[in-house]
């Protein structure tokens, strides 16, 4: 998308901007170049933000003097155009509080624990309570009162009494793209909604198995905030700074780094080497593991208490999923990208393909088709003043740059 497109929110209020916003939806979108020149015939003071979109997804932008084809930056196709917009409208005056946090942005530790197993409670929660630490744990509904599971009451005591967050784990921990659609959402709405009926708040989800696709994402997104993995990426192995969630994040794929897994416990210098990434890099670390990993295990759990003062020590806030996700969540995110899964070819940047635009919290912006973006300029703050028309902007560049007033 071009940069004076994204221009038009700068100079406006949050309700102008919804009305300008309307406007254009409702009378800047035509079918053909015909309709196009009579609309601004009529209306030439207008054309400083006509946007011209054609049935097979070409943008034509008016530089001033005249209509110029625009290839959309970062692949978003026309159906996504308006919620581009819609986003920046909404996000106006949200994402002025963000920048102006996020100025200073600082590094952030969440715990994360998949599973229904009564060692959340009996064993992780005494330890939690004693560092002053709040965590999130993922309940698969299914289990719930299961054997050697928590019940309904003790998942309300994590909350209520204890003051950890919930999120999801499914309903049967499925493999959710080799499941059908309507499985799929099945499984994403239902354990939300037992969990919600229950008195629970529900905002996050943690792929069963780890597993995903673009289907099960895009399900994802209509019940759900952010969706976090469930292992670690054998591409990725143990390799420091690789799960750093920093900004613009990957919202449906958010990574966690495995502390105590079936397949090898990391050692504490391991997870410590991890924080210290996350510190130099103020990055959003989230580890995760099962509480039933702690069942019978002292070392283990001393582990865990230990990460826990090395955290406190480097004075990194212990934060749940959502506290995480309300300082580090993206201004700006349409459409998709990624493979389906992990693969051998997933070398970092391993998840930047695809057709998606973001702008992270701090203004960073990430977008598809990188490659392809020969002129790409990043200019200082407030090199450009609210009342600077799209002329005044770099012809055949994407400028990005921060402004520091509501004007």
């Amino acid at each position: 998308m071009d940069a004076g497109t994204l221009a038009l929110a700068k100079s406006y209020t949050n309700t102008q901007i919804v009305s300008k916003m309307d406007a254009i939806n409702a009378n800047h979108f035509f079918a053909d170049d015909t309709a196009r020149d009579a609309y601004f015939a009529s209306t030439p003071t207008e054309k400083v933000v006509g946007v011209l979109v054609s049935s097979n997804d070409v943008y034509q932008m008016w530089n001033g003097t005249a209509w110029v084809v625009k290839t959309p930056v970062s692949g978003v196709a026309k159906s996504d155009f308006n919620g581009v917009i819609a986003q920046l409208a909404e996000n106006a005056n949200e994402g002025i509080r963000r920048a102006e946090i996020n100025n200073a942005r600082k590094p952030l530790v969440t715990f994360t624990y998949d599973g229904t197993y009564a060692e959340c409670l009996n064993i992780l929660v005494p330890i939690f309570t004693s560092k002053g630490v709040k965590v999130t744990f993922g309940i698969q509904t299914g289990q719930i009162g299961g054997l050697g599971m928590l019940t309904a009451e003790g998942i309300l005591a994590l909350q209520d009494t204890h003051g950890h967050e919930i999120a999801s784990h499914s309903v049967n921990h499925p493999s959710l793209p080799t499941s059908t659609i309507i499985d799929c959402e099945y499984e994403l709405f239902e354990s939300k909604k037992i969990l919600e009926d229950m008195g629970c708040n529900v905002n996050h989800f943690f792929y069963p198995q780890g597993d995903y696709n673009e289907t099960v994402i895009n399900l994802t997104r209509k019940y759900y905030k952010t969706a976090a993995l469930a292992a670690n990426p054998p591409e990725l192995g143990e390799a420091v700074g690789r799960y750093n969630n920093v900004p613009p994040i990957n919202t449906y794929k958010l990574l966690r780094k495995a502390m105590a897994a079936p397949g090898g416990n990391p050692s504490l210098t391991t997870l410590k080497s991890h924080v210290d990434s996350a510190f130099e890099n103020n990055a959003w670390l989230i580890f995760y593991a099962h509480g039933i990993d702690y069942k019978d295990n002292a070392t283990e759990q001393q582990v865990l208490s230990d990460l826990i003062d090395y955290i406190q020590s480097l004075n990194i806030d212990i934060v749940t999923l959502n506290e995480g996700y309300s300082a580090f969540a993206n201004k700006v995110d349409i459409g998709y990208f990624g493979r389906n899964k992990w693969s051998m070819a997933d070398v970092w940047p391993y998840d930047y393909m695809g057709s998606h635009y973001m702008v992270g919290c701090d203004g960073t912006v990430k977008f598809s088709d990188v490659e392809s973006i020969k002129d790409y300029t990043i200019a200082i703050p407030n090199a450009y003043s609210a009342s600077d028309l799209i002329t005044e902007y770099p012809i055949n560049k994407i400028t990005t740059f921060r402004v520091n007033t509501e004007n």
